[in-house]
């Protein structure tokens, strides 16, 4: 794990929700992104602290790759591509930052009618483009620099 420097341009990473009561959720942590950017806050206690910090699971998660699996097994996933910014921390797989923004929406041929109407909706509420699952890669070029993993040490 590492700490990126500052950069201009923001990184962009991949991420997996749920929709549910037409708000993306987090899988991991059931926390709803009602809008675009989420802030990460740390809610440890005694000692709050500003996020990502070393040695605390606090921050915005989200993978250096393209998530495809999780869209076409959960009936109610969709992965996306979000952009990164403000403090970063750098993992083998993965990246926590303070700051994500919604940037785009994965489609899956293969969803239901509704599936896709559910993810569109979010999409269009949010402001965030709809990429087919299996270009994410190429169509996050767009939105920021990829996010290379933590050098081993």
């Amino acid at each position: 794990m590492s700490d990126a420097p500052d950069l201009i341009e923001p990184l962009v990473g991949f991420r997996n929700w749920r929709v549910i009561d037409g708000s993306l959720t987090s899988p991991h942590t059931g926390v709803a992104w009602h809008e675009p950017i989420l802030c990460a806050r740390c809610l440890s206690e005694p000692e709050r602290h500003r996020a990502p910090e070393p040695g605390c699971d606090c921050g915005v998660s989200a993978y250096h790759d393209p998530q495809e699996r999780f869209s076409t097994v959960d009936f109610r996933g969709v992965s996306g591509i979000v952009s990164l910014w403000g403090r970063v921390e750098l993992h083998d797989d993965r990246v926590r930052a303070e700051f994500a923004r919604v940037e785009a929406l994965a489609t899956y041929s293969r969803w239901s009618a509704r599936q896709r109407q559910a993810v569109a909706d979010v999409a269009a509420e949010l402001g965030a483009d709809l990429v087919d699952l299996h270009e994410q890669a190429d169509a996050a070029e767009l939105y920021g620099a990829a996010v290379a993993p933590a050098p081993s040490v």
